[in-house]
């Protein structure tokens, strides 16, 4: 698959939005405390900042869930010196640009052509990936996570570095505890593709599915869009709007997730003769599909 123009310009303005942003430092705006939570804001700032753009640079799955976590804790960091730096009249210029470079980052991590240029870089061969739109169902569950990592990260160590030492190291504690699972559940999100190749399609979800599941090209009858659900088994996870729906010549064995057979009052096992699957790039997919 080739390199789109606008992906390629929507990665250089990523990139310059978290060179931007590490220019501006607005952790040292925020660094008007004591000492030891001084050097907390500044180090997590770098930290962070520095993640944001060297994912950037080294497109990959794991460089998108990373660009995600870290934008989270760097938007509630500018937001909360907005009101310091304007009121006291003192780095207005560097919050104005930390501002407008989250705002870009945070559109841009957002972004379809984002995430497809990321999830393609790692491709295998002449395999072309689709990232899969987030089921509905995920997504506050997902948000409601990710805000409570974060505090947990940011509010321990500036919790210690308050001389809060009791109530800092349990936070942190439990902040740490939460990385070793966290990240590796938001990163299932960042690895749901639809994956086209020679030989035929491949449904890579280990969100909605139990086994990654694959049809071979023999075997596709047909794939055409849809605007809502019909007689063919859900394999969005619960997506509303446009998708992709795939008809079969013959019957194929699907396994679903745990999660997904409990929502939708199914058996674990379906032989599916038509399924459907939400592309962010639909056309694009169908595309590569009947060339």
């Amino acid at each position: 698959m080739g390199v789109n123009p606008t992906s390629t310009r929507l990665v250089w303005i990523l990139r310059l939005s978290w060179v931007a942003l590490l220019l501006a430092s607005p952790w040292h705006v925020a660094a008007h405390h004591s000492t030891p939570v001084n050097v907390v804001l500044i180090i997590g700032g770098w930290t962070l900042g520095a993640i944001g753009l060297l994912s950037s640079i080294a497109l990959t799955p794991i460089g998108l869930t990373a660009t995600r976590l870290v934008t989270v804790p760097l938007i509630v960091l500018v937001a909360s010196q907005v009101r310091h730096a304007y009121g006291d009249g003192r780095d207005t210029f560097a919050i104005t640009v930390a501002i407008i470079a989250v705002a870009g980052v945070t559109a841009l991590t957002s972004s379809s052509h984002i995430s497809q240029t990321m999830v393609q870089a790692s491709a295998y061969g002449d395999e072309t990936r689709f990232p899969l739109r987030t089921p509905l169902p995920y997504i506050a569950p997902a948000i409601v996570v990710q805000l409570a990592y974060t505090a947990a990260i940011v509010v321990g160590p500036l919790l210690i570095a308050a001389h809060s030492y009791v109530f800092g190291a349990i936070v942190t504690t439990l902040a740490v505890a939460a990385s070793f699972k966290v990240p590796r559940r938001l990163h299932q999100l960042a690895r749901r593709w639809l994956v086209i190749v020679p030989a035929g399609v491949v449904i890579h979800d280990h969100l909605v599915l139990a086994e990654t599941f694959m049809v071979r090209r023999s075997n596709l009858l047909a794939a055409t869009p849809s605007d809502s659900p019909s007689e063919e088994a859900d394999l969005t996870g619960g997506v509303i709007g446009r998708r992709l729906v795939m008809s079969l010549n013959t019957p194929d064995k699907v396994v679903l997730a745990p999660i997904t057979m409990r929502m939708f009052g199914t058996t674990e096992a379906l032989h599916v003769s038509s399924f459907a699957v939400a592309p962010r790039h639909l056309s694009a997919a169908i595309a590569a599909l009947t060339k």
